[in-house]
């Protein structure tokens, strides 16, 4: 058997030399493989920078309240707070128009796009509402016109609130007592009902708040349970359950002429209502003096009896209101009213003081509990998109790669020519010798 010589086919390069042409083994080739390396990289860098990332980098912020007159559900008026309007055009419009910093923002594509968004997630442990709003980073001319535009979101409810708190009056029945009432039960009972607002909205306040200090209008600072204190002793000495007493006793009437109809409706009336009770009491009397006469039982008789006592006593309080409205009717035109009238002044000049300082507490109280919490210090995280490690290197690597690729479909073949060129050079060189 013959062998013969192997011998490498004269087409093979060796790991080296495919190094060499792919790096670029004439200066030709590699000013080319920089070339197109620094081209590439060159356009994926800014394509990734000011395409891709734009496209795919988010703003987002996580935050949760804590405000006393607001629970994530209802404000204080008891209206519904419905989270997806904080994102909605009308409000992101209304946030545009009142700072000139966001008039480049386009809210109708904003929203349009989706490229705003909101949810609301619950902890549990707490009970907590946390809210997540996450927004393109392409719509923003820059990060810090980003937060302030999304803290003017946040801040909406807070807004709505204070409106709301500016539109609190607690004066409801001082306007009354000003406006409505006729007669002095009226008035009376607007300001007794003007001393229940204040106590319990003292007493609310309390529970809400504590016995924390706080400074009036006036610059006085107090705890809230001394000044409700103070109160009361105000509302104590002005002895509003009295003046009823002294209207009954003086036969005072506020304005004859009007009250005059009133007070004579009021009379037939009552003297309706005595007659019917008479009739019962009499029917019953009758009766007990038939059972009497029959020989009727004991508990019989107490039966009646309990049933008579009740309209004995109804009897006897129609028959003074009677007197007293028959008083008003026949002198309330000649009492002097004038000392009695000063009283309800005062009193009604003292209430609406006591309001006004109550008022200023509530309102004061209700925005110093007001917080806002991020979960971040600056506002807002920066999410998705490629980072700029990725964003330099990964074009690079590209441009390597396409250069390279390059580089060996044009100088492969010349190589390898080459190559052989010169092997077969070398052998004829060596036959010669």
């Amino acid at each position: 058997m013959q062998y013969e010589e192997y011998r490498p086919r004269e087409s093979q390069i060796s790991v080296a030399q495919l190094i060499k042409v792919m790096i670029g083994y004439k200066r030709k080739s590699l000013i080319r493989l920089a070339i197109i390396t620094v081209a590439i990289w060159l356009i994926g860098f800014l394509a990734i920078f000011f395409g891709y990332n734009p496209m795919k980098e988010t703003y987002q912020t996580d935050w949760s309240y804590s405000i006393s007159t607001f629970d994530g559900d209802s404000y204080l008026d008891g209206s519904h707070f419905y989270f997806p309007d904080l994102i909605s055009l009308d409000n992101l419009k209304d946030i545009k128009d009142s700072n000139e910093e966001f008039k480049n923002i386009d809210i109708e594509k904003l929203i349009s796009k989706d490229a705003i968004t909101i949810k609301k997630n619950t902890v549990s442990e707490t009970n907590v509402y946390k809210f997540t709003i996450t927004a393109q980073k392409n719509y923003f001319s820059s990060e810090e016109q980003a937060i302030s535009f999304i803290e003017a979101i946040v801040e909406t409810p807070i807004r709505i609130i204070n409106g709301l708190i500016d539109l609190i009056d607690n004066t409801q029945y001082l306007a009354a007592y000003k406006n409505y009432s006729v007669t002095y039960s009226d008035l009376i009972s607007a300001l007794k009902n003007q001393t229940d607002v204040i106590t319990k909205g003292y007493s609310d306040l309390m529970t809400s708040y504590g016995n924390r200090y706080f400074t009036t209008e006036a610059g006085k600072t107090y705890r809230l349970n001394d000044l409700f204190l103070q109160v009361k002793s105000t509302i104590s000495s002005m002895q509003l359950d009295t003046l009823n007493e002294i209207v009954e006793n003086k036969s005072y009437v506020n304005d004859y002429e009007k009250e005059l109809p009133l007070l004579q409706t009021t009379l037939d009336s009552l003297t309706d209502d005595l007659n019917l009770v008479n009739k019962k009491i009499k029917a019953i009397q009758d009766e007990i003096e038939r059972q009497i006469n029959l020989g009727a039982s004991a508990s019989t008789l107490d039966s009646l009896n309990s049933t008579l006592g009740p309209l004995l006593i109804s009897k006897e309080e129609i028959t003074n209101k009677i007197s007293i409205i028959e008083n008003q009717i026949n002198y309330g035109d000649t009492q002097d009213t004038s000392d009695f009238d000063a009283t309800l002044e005062a009193d009604y000049q003292t209430l609406l003081g006591i309001t006004n300082e109550y008022t200023y507490v509530q309102k004061n109280l209700h925005r110093s509990y007001q917080k806002i919490f991020y979960s971040t210090n600056n506002v807002v995280n920066e999410t998705g998109g490629m980072g700029t490690l990725t964003a330099l290197a990964l074009p690079l690597i590209i441009g390597l790669v396409v250069g390279v690729i390059v580089n060996l479909c044009i100088d492969l073949k010349p190589f390898v020519e080459a190559e052989k060129a010169k092997k077969k050079a070398e052998a004829e060189g060596k036959k010669e010798e």
